[in-house]
């Protein structure tokens, strides 16, 4: 009888603690700037309605308490809500979390509290968003009038896409004897639109035909990555 007992009631404390309430998972921002609001976030496992105490201590000034708040959760689940903090100062924070029956505080806590540092700074940078590149490089467009007739500022616009960043390469070419009359190079970082605006052409170029030509390369090198593409135009005197 004692032997049958006792496996019951190994069996009856492995039940319990396996549906005992508990506080899964708990986190707050780990970096925040004094001008932000901090975001509680925490996972319970709950048979029954609890209290969740959530309590900021300032490590900084003796440990004393900033503020404390109290959420109550009637079932499992995942919960997330703001705690503004005021007149919040830099400094380093500890965040302490734990269960209670409905009504009741620390002395009565269920299972573990859970803690999470924070610090507090001034300001946080923002990142840069990350470019998205492209599948592969490409030259997409290249648009500059067919005809140039005065001597008025021309942009040359080419849309250009890139896996990584690129040298993109500019040629003016006079086709009679194909002279190169003046190049361009610029490093590209991301896909995107390069302008190139070019006046006075009457003035620096006889009339004639010319061309265009586009290629990506890479960086600080002669190895290109796009076959050249050529746009063709006529210099055309009134």
């Amino acid at each position: 009888m004692k032997k049958i007992f006792l496996v019951f009631a190994l069996l009856s404390q492995s039940f319990f603690s396996v549906n005992a309430d508990e506080i899964v998972h708990f986190e707050v921002q780990p970096k925040l700037a004094v001008d932000d609001v901090p975001v509680v976030r925490v996972q319970v496992k709950l048979d029954k309605t609890r209290d969740l105490h959530v309590a900021v201590q300032d490590i900084d000034n003796n440990w004393k308490q900033v503020t404390s708040t109290m959420k109550r959760i009637k079932k499992s689940g995942n919960y997330h809500f703001e705690m503004p903090l005021d007149d919040l100062k830099v400094g380093n924070y500890k965040w302490n979390a734990y269960i209670t029956p409905r009504g009741k505080n620390w002395n009565d806590k269920i299972g573990e509290q859970l803690s999470q540092n924070m610090q507090v700074v001034k300001a946080i940078p923002k990142q840069p968003a990350k470019a998205k590149m492209s599948q592969r490089d490409v030259i997409q467009k290249i648009a500059w009038p067919e005809v140039v007739s005065d001597n008025a500022e021309h942009v040359l616009e080419v849309k250009y896409a890139v896996t990584q960043a690129r040298d993109l390469h500019f040629i003016l070419y006079d086709k009679k004897g194909w002279k190169n009359m003046g190049n361009v190079k610029i490093t590209v970082a991301e896909p995107g639109v390069f302008s190139l605006p070019i006046s006075n052409i009457l003035a620096e170029y006889p009339e004639g035909e010319y061309a265009w030509t586009v290629w990506l390369a890479e960086v600080d090198s002669e190895k290109q990555v796009t076959k050249p593409i050529g746009k063709h135009f006529k210099v055309v005197k009134p």
